[in-house]
């Protein structure tokens, strides 16, 4: 009798092609209009299955009315800024300008350079395994200063009326797209997703219907940082020295 061996995953590698299986599981999630996220907790419940669906005209309708009634509702509160009038002041008092805008995009220079010389190592039938590690060290460095950066970036553009409003859009998607396997909505009003409770399950919730509704999948998003150093690596293909 014959024992049927299963089939070992390889982890691709940076240069390679998107595995076809990811593709498929990308191209379903596509067609179901909705994406599936587990958490590990939610209501007093464990192992909660939440389905966020692609939002409709309809949804993207009333989204857009609210950012409107937002944006026409802060554009007369002195406290706030414009995002335009925001970054005019970031700029004016040294917390955001030309000097941080040339630091990430040679970051990000930077970073494609390492990809290169990672896809580089990847072409050879073996490699030098301190050099690998060298390499993943100096990409996850430029990777942290670059979302240092943008997260500061990112905090002040937030509390702006644009920020603000976009605030509105996003929960008045949210109330209307995230229901449970059921059908039933987990929140019923933009005011229930306001008095959430569970404040890591929405933002969960929150960065997976972001990239959901861009047209991304996670396996997808997570392809290039997992695939430039994961894998398993073996005495075929590293040298010690």
């Amino acid at each position: 009798m014959t024992t049927k061996v299963a089939k070992k995953e390889v982890e691709p590698r940076l240069g390679d092609e998107i595995p076809e299986d990811w593709l498929k599981k990308a191209e379903k999630e596509i067609k179901s209009q909705y994406r599936l996220v587990t958490l590990d907790e939610f209501r007093d419940d464990k192992e909660v299955d939440i389905h966020i669906f692609q939002t409709t005209s309809g949804v993207d309708s009333k989204a857009t009315d609210a950012y409107a009634k937002a944006f026409n509702r802060l554009i007369d509160d002195p406290d706030l800024k414009t995002r335009k009038q925001m970054e005019a002041t970031l700029k004016n008092k040294g917390i955001w300008g030309e000097e941080q805008e040339k630091e990430v995009e040679g970051l990000r220079d930077d970073m494609r350079a390492t990809e290169l010389d990672v896809a580089g190592l990847h072409k050879k039938k073996t490699y030098n395994k301190a050099t690998m590690n060298r390499l993943r060290t100096t990409w996850m460095e430029k990777r942290a200063r670059i979302t240092e950066l943008i997260t500061e970036k990112t905090s002040f553009l937030a509390n702006t009326i644009e920020g603000r409003s976009e605030e509105e859009e996003v929960k008045v998607k949210l109330s209307l797209c995230v229901k449970y396997p059921d059908g039933t909505l987990v929140w019923n009003s933009v005011e229930e997703l306001n008095n959430e409770i569970n404040k890591f399950a929405v933002i969960r919730l929150v960065n997976e219907a972001m990239l959901f509704w861009s047209g991304l999948t996670q396996e997808i998003i997570d392809y290039l940082p997992a695939e430039m150093f994961g894998g398993e690596e073996t005495s075929e293909n590293l040298q010690d020295q």
